[in-house]
């Protein structure tokens, strides 16, 4: 049976491009904070109907957004509901509700049961998920009038993102119009497929597998598919497959997260070459290791440009910000350690050799209750990950059965 619900080659090693469930509670080093997350559907056995795209706009039309630095959240309303907070990811291939908006909406008769089915996800375990139609979506001035939609409980992304939202939007919603992220500015606009893109920009063939776009980067003398996916937090990210000679010295654990199916480890290393992507030179950057046969290119590369996704044409523009012509990636830090959120604790799930951590004596199994005198819960994703560039020692509370005591901790540069 040919598994491509969205478009994809389960055969090839593609992961279905709807990557909702990226994250849950982890300590990550910085640009980790949303991609180390597994558990995203590989393969729907039984794929949800279509429905008629909607049209495009007459012209070009901004929408509600904010933006936090990372991820770009979009304003939404839902017959005459809301309006609603949803995090746009065109890693997404459908829209994602949570259980709480599912049932609000299901009472006001907006959204309605059509399938279900099982996924694989690609943690290799099977999931199911139940696939509603969500009827008339406004976005600002653009009206959708039907969407596919599935619900999942999205606590633990909510919580690793720093902020609250109700659904992701997926790039289903925006395959016949013209969608522009302008990371610079923070905004977000649709327009029509033949808006001419701004003249000093790259455009870039591009494959919308499942409504996400897929584009092919030059790895040293091998051409490799890449999902451009605004929802992963780093920048570059190369199949595990990819040739040991690419890099400077052999990929390291940089991370450690609990998915929606497990805990899995991330490995990261630096290139031992440049990478070139619309119109500018990464120089030797750092990339993190990915499962699937393909690779990503996360918000810390997409950061540099407004970026125009252009499903009719087959091709996305990108236009870099600033005058510069190359960009540098700093080392990899992180704790020296991984842990995830337990109650009024961080539970330690592994120790890093060679780490202040694991020379001051921390070990898996230990919690800790505080971080330079401030409790564990009190600390938020985004100040944890500003944690591991601390130049100065961490002072942090252990607690190991009933005793309580306290480690000096620098943190630990996993990848120079």
């Amino acid at each position: 049976m040919d598994c491509r619900p969205t478009g994809v080659n389960r055969s090839a090693g593609r992961r279905d491009p709807t990557s909702l469930i990226k994250q849950v509670w982890s300590v990550l080093h910085p640009g980790l904070a949303l991609a180390a997350l597994l558990g995203a559907p590989a393969c729907a056995h039984r794929p949800p109907p279509s429905v008629a795209a909607a049209p495009a706009p007459d012209q070009a039309v901004a929408l509600p957004a904010q933006f936090n630095g990372k991820a770009f959240f979009v304003e939404v309303a839902v017959g005459d509901r809301g309006p609603f907070r949803f995090w746009l990811d065109t890693g997404a291939s459908w829209t994602v509700l949570t259980p709480r908006l599912a049932d609000e909406l299901a009472a006001a008769g907006l959204l309605h049961d059509v399938a279900d089915g099982r996924v694989a996800t690609a943690a290799g375990q099977r999931q199911r998920y139940d696939f509603r139609r969500l009827t008339e979506l406004r976005l600002a001035g653009y009206r959708v009038p039907e969407a596919m939609a599935f619900v999942t409980d999205l606590t633990a992304l909510n919580r690793a993102l720093g902020t609250n939202f109700d659904g992701v939007l997926g790039m289903e919603l925006f395959r016949s119009s013209q969608l522009i992220l302008d990371y610079r500015t923070g905004s977000i606009a649709l327009a029509p497929t033949n808006h001419p893109a701004p003249p000093a920009s790259v455009r870039i063939p591009c494959r919308y597998e499942a409504y996400t776009p897929v584009i092919e980067l030059v790895v040293g003398s091998k051409r490799t598919p890449m999902l451009i996916d605004s929802g992963a937090d780093a920048g570059f990210y190369l199949p595990q497959r990819t040739k040991a000679a690419h890099f400077r010295s052999r990929p390291v654990v940089v991370s450690h997260a609990v998915t929606a199916t497990g805990t899995v480890e991330r490995r990261a290393a630096r290139l031992a070459h440049d990478l070139e992507f619309g119109g500018l030179r990464f120089e030797t950057p750092t990339v993190t290791m990915t499962p699937a046969g393909f690779g990503l290119i996360g918000s810390d590369v997409l950061k540099h440009f407004t970026l125009g996704f252009n499903p009719s044409r087959g091709e996305v523009w990108l236009l870099p910000s600033g005058d510069r012509n190359s960009v540098t990636f700093p080392p990899i830090t992180n704790l020296g350690f991984f842990m995830v959120a337990d109650g009024d604790a961080f539970h330690v799930t592994r120790v890093l050799d060679g780490s202040d951590a694991a020379r001051a004596g921390m070990r898996p199994g230990d919690r800790i209750t505080s971080i330079n005198g401030l409790p564990a819960p009190q600390w938020t994703p985004r100040s944890l990950t500003e944690l591991a560039q601390a130049t100065e020692p961490l002072e942090m509370s252990v607690r190991r059965r009933s005793v309580t005591r306290t480690l000096r901790v620098r943190p630990f540069m996993a990848v120079e």
